[in-house]
């Protein structure tokens, strides 16, 4: 029974110092347009009619931060770095991009 115990020990550590570690970072990428969103023109592209008609009974007028983060920026940075949309903010324009990192430990 203890020779057993000591062979799973030292196979443990074996298959520890061999096992690549997988580390996940989250960035936040800001952009400065919303160049490719949908026009402010056609907000029913991006806002329900009740939001609209909530809009219009308060005296709120549809802009620039009403108008979604620009696909077109999101589809380029998940292909350029091959990360994993967590969120986006259209109010503050921007998303956040999960990104997986290995790192390779010897001992």
């Amino acid at each position: 029974m203890r020779r057993c115990w000591i062979l799973c020990i030292l196979g443990l550590l074996t298959l520890q110092s061999a096992v690549a570690q997988q580390t996940q970072f989250a960035f936040r990428i800001s952009f400065t347009d919303k160049q490719g969103a949908a026009p402010l023109s056609n907000p029913l592209s991006f806002l329900s009619q009740r939001a609209i008609d909530r809009r219009t009974t308060q005296g709120i007028t549809i802009g620039e931060t009403d108008r979604p983060v620009s696909p077109d920026y999101i589809d380029s940075v998940l292909t350029n770095t091959s990360g994993v949309l967590h969120l986006r903010s259209k109010w503050l324009n921007y998303c956040v991009v999960y990104l997986q990192i290995h790192l390779k430990y010897s001992h």
